[in-house]
């Protein structure tokens, strides 16, 4: 009689009975507030019955930086449904965090050099075969939170899907490296006290690009200038107030009423 042989085979043909055991314990403590860091921390050797040993120890050295186990993670989930309870939002965690920085690494590419429409278009088809691998994984998280960066400040930003966070980064970049330069879109009477002079600078972007983001900054220049004498936190409710209709003309100027929403008020207190 072979012990270390007969108990393996034993344990395999046991698989799903201890796995269904092991899933409905976590999933009733995870109700209670428990974490599935601290089952796995104190139950390391029942798990490693179900999922390989290796995985899980690569998983808890990882600590936040889920990014560097993402086949780990996978294949965790993938061996059992005690892993899909313990790593599903881990793993969706850590695919958001790989996808946050496949964009900004694509958009560094993109703005590198002369930005045409069909450069855009490009960056856009581009991306499509990655937005639907993605929304495999992010669908388990109900809420997502992205931090875009907007003319150097970070917004913190509820996003609903990889498609509408890769725009909504794109448009960001966009803003960064258009707002104020010379042919770029226009400032807004408040921005003109934030953000530096670029008049001087060669803007990369080409006019087409724009057309939909000037109008919109004309709109919100027009709702402004037709209020004459109004402070900062009067501007913030006028545009605050016709947000969907700005938004309307131009998706983008989303990020403008984020802006306002989240940065623009300290910006202030700090010119």
């Amino acid at each position: 009689c072979n012990l270390v042989t007969d108990f393996a085979k034993e344990i395999r043909a046991l698989h799903g009975y201890i796995d269904g055991a092991l899933t409905r314990q976590v999933m009733r403590l995870q109700r209670s507030g428990i974490c599935a860091g601290a089952w796995l921390e104190r139950h390391f050797d029942l798990a490693s019955l179900v999922m390989d040993g290796a995985d899980l120890k690569a998983i808890q050295a990882a600590g936040d930086e889920l990014s560097t186990v993402i086949p780990q993670l996978s294949r965790a989930q993938a061996s059992s449904c005690l892993g899909q309870a313990l790593f599903s939002v881990a793993g969706a965690r850590a695919a958001s965090m790989t996808f946050a920085h496949e964009i900004e690494s694509r958009l560094q590419l993109l703005f590198s050099a002369a930005v045409t429409t069909s450069r855009a278009d490009m960056f856009g088809a581009a991306f499509r075969s990655s937005v639907e691998h993605h929304s495999k994984n992010l669908h388990l998280m109900k809420r997502r939170v992205a931090r875009l960066e907007f003319c150097t400040r970070e917004l913190e930003v509820p996003v609903q899907s990889p498609a509408a966070e890769k725009d909504l980064r794109f448009w960001c970049k966009l803003n960064s490296m258009t707002l104020g330069y010379s042919g770029g879109l226009p400032l807004l009477c408040y921005e003109q006290w934030i953000f530096p002079d670029k008049s001087d600078d060669k803007m990369l972007v080409a006019q087409d690009l724009m057309a939909d983001m000037v109008s919109a900054r004309k709109a919100a220049q027009d709702i402004i200038a037709a209020n004459p004498g109004s402070c900062f936190q009067d501007i913030k409710r006028l545009l605050l107030g016709r947000a969907s209709q700005l938004t309307a003309i131009d998706h983008s100027f989303k990020v403008e009423i984020m802006y306002l929403q989240q940065k623009a008020e300290q910006d202030l207190d700090a010119a």
